[in-house]
């Protein structure tokens, strides 16, 4: 396996939306900028200033680039409730063999970083998730299927290569600027309407009916983001997933790895876990996938 910009051990932003742009993965790059995009185009006039597009553009840069290191990676383990592993049982059950694994698929050429924090998430939903190039969370679900923990840990190891796994950092990042965006010009929105500013408005108007425009305009836009985001999104999370699935079979745990998606659907997915799933191809999809490429597995 070529050790390809993809492999780099530390991302960078800028290498991180080079490699999306080399790539043609238009549809990520649009959805990094549709909060600057929506953002700018219902705030007050001064947005045809290009002064003022510049400025937001780089903070859009700079909140990304936040999201998309330590910052994005504490949230993401706050959600799964991942703390570091200091248990003895834990570390000799979880710390040992993911090390192992780590050290395997460099052997196997794949690039990863030196320093990867692994954390334990005493869930009992059977789970393993790469957050960026650096942090890998397991729940303590996954310990009772020691047969399948290598398939899924070595598939979320191999999405820190192939930059999959930087998915949920830009999805969790754009999410809060869209949330705490649209809550600000809701909030202006709503005081235009009660006093009846006459600001004028990149859409057009300056009375206080634009203000309660705004403010239902702001209401649409929350309502449709999801929907966007998986429209925008679904293609770069597809191809990425699958190009782990094949790595797994290339290595022999493709039948392990379809008994591991067919057992998450014994059970109730946690609504903190639909996050992390977000965009993500059907477990019959992927399964039906590695049958065509010749995994013997049936339930």
């Amino acid at each position: 396996m070529k050790n390809t910009a993809e492999g780099k051990m530390k991302i960078k932003i800028k290498d991180y939306l080079k490699h999306l742009w080399i790539n043609k993965y238009y549809g990520v790059i649009a959805y990094i900028l549709l909060p600057l995009v929506i953002i700018v185009g219902i705030s007050p006039d001064n947005t045809d200033d290009a002064g003022f597009f510049i400025e937001m553009l780089f903070s859009n840069y700079v909140l990304l680039a936040l999201f998309m290191y330590a910052f994005g990676s504490a949230i993401c383990r706050k959600i799964l409730n991942a703390s570091q592993v200091k248990r003895a049982e834990y570390k000799s059950l979880i710390e040992v063999p993911i090390r192992k694994y780590i050290e395997d698929l460099k052997n196997a050429e794949v690039a990863l970083s030196d320093d990867i924090n692994i954390y334990v998430s005493e869930m009992e939903y059977p789970f393993a998730y790469a957050i960026g190039q650096k942090t890998l969370v397991v729940s303590t679900g996954l310990l009772e299927y020691p047969n399948l923990m290598e398939a899924k840990v070595k598939s979320e190891l191999f999405k820190m290569f192939n930059l999959g796994s930087s998915t949920i950092l830009l999805l969790l990042g754009n999410n809060i600027i869209i949330f705490f965006g649209s809550l600000f010009l809701m909030f202006s929105g709503f005081i235009d309407a009660l006093t009846g500013s006459r600001r004028k408005r990149f859409l057009g108007g300056s009375d206080a009916g634009d203000g309660a425009m705004l403010f239902l305009f702001t209401l649409l836009c929350l309502s449709v983001w999801t929907f966007i985001s998986n429209l925008l999104l679904k293609s770069f999370v597809h191809k990425k997933t699958y190009e782990a699935d094949e790595f797994i079979n290339d290595i022999g745990l493709g039948y392990e790895l379809c008994e591991y998606l067919d057992l998450t659907k014994q059970y109730n997915r946690p609504h903190r876990i639909k996050l992390f799933e977000f965009a993500k191809p059907s477990v019959d999809t992927r399964i039906g996938q590695l049958q065509d490429k010749g995994v013997q597995y049936t339930f």
